[in-house]
C-alpha cells in the first residue's frame, strides 16, 4: 500500500483584488503540478476567488490591513482550503440560501457569492476565536471505494 500523497500551498493574502489574483495564479500551479482536474480547478478557483472577495467587500474597513491566511492541500480524495483572517463572526454555513429564481426574477447582478461557495463544495466547517474566523471547504475530488 502507497503512501499518502499531498501536496500544501500556504499564502498570506491582502484584502485587495490584485493580491487576490496572485493568490488565485499560486492556487493555479498547485493543481496542475498535482494533477487536478480542471473542472475541480475551476470549482475550487471559483471558491477561493467568492470567499476571499466577500471578506475583502464585507468585514470593515478596520480590518483592511490584515492579511487572509490560505493554506490548501491537495490529497488523494480531496481538496481542502483552510483561512483565517480577522473580522467579525460570520458561519457562511449558516447563512440563508437565496432563491435562485426570485434573484434572478429581481434583476439583481449580484449576491449569489454565498449560494456558489455552497454549491461547489462538498462540507465547510466554521469557527470563530478571538475576532479571528476559521473557515475550513472541503471538495472530493473522488468517490471513495
Amino acid at each position: 500500500m502507497g503512501a499518502t500523497v499531498h501536496n500544501t500551498l500556504k499564502i498570506s493574502v491582502k484584502r485587495s483584488s490584485r493580491s487576490l489574483d496572485g493568490a488565485r495564479k499560486k492556487l493555479a500551479l498547485l493543481f496542475n503540478n498535482s494533477g487536478v482536474d480542471i473542472d475541480i480547478m475551476s470549482q475550487v478557483d471559483l471558491t477561493l476567488y467568492e470567499i476571499i472577495s466577500n471578506i475583502i467587500e464585507h468585514t470593515g474597513k478596520a480590518y483592511r490591513k490584515d492579511d487572509v491566511r490560505v493554506t490548501c492541500i491537495v490529497d488523494e480524495g480531496s481538496i481542502t482550503l483552510m483561512l483565517q483572517y480577522s473580522g467579525g463572526e460570520f458561519d457562511i454555513s449558516m447563512a440563508p440560501m437565496p432563491e435562485i429564481e426570485a434573484h434572478v426574477a429581481s434583476g439583481k447582478k449580484r449576491g449569489l457569492g454565498i449560494y456558489i461557495i455552497r454549491t461547489l463544495m462538498d462540507r465547510i466547517e466554521y469557527s470563530h476565536e478571538n475576532k479571528m474566523n476559521c473557515l475550513t471547504l472541503t471538495k472530493i475530488t473522488r468517490s471513495p471505494l
